[in-house]
């Protein structure tokens, strides 16, 4: 009799059980979160992540996240300001010691071209735009004409510069060579630079002129 009793009160413990689990898998709580599925119209979700039912009343709010700078105040973390990018910087001038006008017997002669450059300087290097050579009294600048300078962004007023350091002593090894940022007011845009004036017309020679008015008989 007595095996018959304890028989049913584990049959009895089990089917207990058994009802218990699937009252809960069939009525999930609130705290339950939905990642493959989507959440029933109910269900709302805050900031932290965490789920709420709409139709809670018990629901008090959700919890105050803190912004990036309560954040970075909390942890004593401090910001560095990017600085900003430096300007593009190239060497041309001389050194202070060379950067003056030079005193001797100077000049300047302009080409046209490249090529005559090279050929008047001897020269056949890929950027050459200028050169000098001078002795104990004089000194000879030759540069190529401005319109072409400006086309490798260098003005014969700043190559002149350049050149005229050399004449003051400064040597070939280009050593303490002094860099012009850009932006810089060393050059300006073309509709910002002064213009010479037209050329006035000729008056023409008074023999010309005398043939040119006489008209045929």
């Amino acid at each position: 009799m007595s095996v018959w009793i304890n028989r049913a009160l584990w049959f009895f413990a089990g089917a207990v059980t058994l009802a218990v689990v699937l009252l809960f898998v069939r009525h999930p709580s609130h705290e339950t979160k939905w990642e493959s599925v989507a959440p029933p119209p109910w269900a709302a979700q805050c900031s932290d992540g965490s789920w709420y039912s709409r139709n809670d009343p018990s629901f008090k709010g959700c919890p105050v996240v803190p912004g990036p700078a309560a954040v970075r105040a909390a942890q004593n973390i401090t910001i560095v300001p990017v600085k900003p990018a430096l300007p593009k910087q190239h060497r041309i001038f001389p050194p202070a010691e060379f950067d003056h006008y030079y005193e001797g017997d100077l000049t300047i002669k302009i080409v046209d071209t490249l090529e005559e450059l090279r050929e008047v300087c001897q020269l056949d290097g890929k950027q050459l735009l200028a050169c000098s050579t001078h002795n104990h009294s004089s000194c000879i600048i030759v540069m190529v004409k401005d319109e072409i300078m400006r086309q490798r962004a260098w003005t014969t007023g700043m190559l002149l510069r350049h050149e005229m350091g050399h004449c003051n002593g400064w040597g070939a090894d280009h050593a303490g060579e002094r860099s012009v940022s850009w932006p810089t007011t060393h050059w300006a845009e073309e509709n910002m630079r002064v213009r010479l004036p037209l050329p006035k017309p000729r008056p023409l020679p008074p023999d010309t002129a005398a043939k040119t008015d006489r008209s045929p008989r």
